[in-house]
């Protein structure tokens, strides 16, 4: 075999591995970034994250926790005074005792 075809051989062999990679890594900061930002997280900086990382981002990403969402804390609500029944966090009166919720006793 002449010395251009195994070069062109394994220079066509080298582009593709790095064309390869390059998709993997695309593919693992796309998937890192949607976990992300389903749990709350920032996606721009996980995306990043995954891309360099790779798998292992995309595992650390798997195990963080739920972010603090203010819509989730309106709808978990907090605990009334009198009965200790949880009620929204908007409510100014207490479904369950009628209890009037004012700045003080909240």
């Amino acid at each position: 075999m002449d010395n251009w075809l195994a070069a062109a051989i394994v220079d066509n062999w080298v582009t593709v591995a790095v064309g390869v990679l390059m998709a993997q890594a695309v593919i693992f900061g796309g998937l890192t970034a949607y976990l992300a930002d389903q749990k709350g997280y920032g996606y721009a900086a996980w995306f990043f994250i995954g891309l360099f990382f790779g798998v292992c981002g995309l595992i650390v990403c798997a195990g963080l926790p739920l972010e603090y969402d203010a819509r989730a804390a309106d709808f978990v609500g907090k605990r009334c005074p009198r009965c200790d029944e949880r009620v929204r966090v908007k409510a100014s009166v207490c479904r369950f005792c009628h209890h009037e919720f004012n700045e003080r006793t909240e």
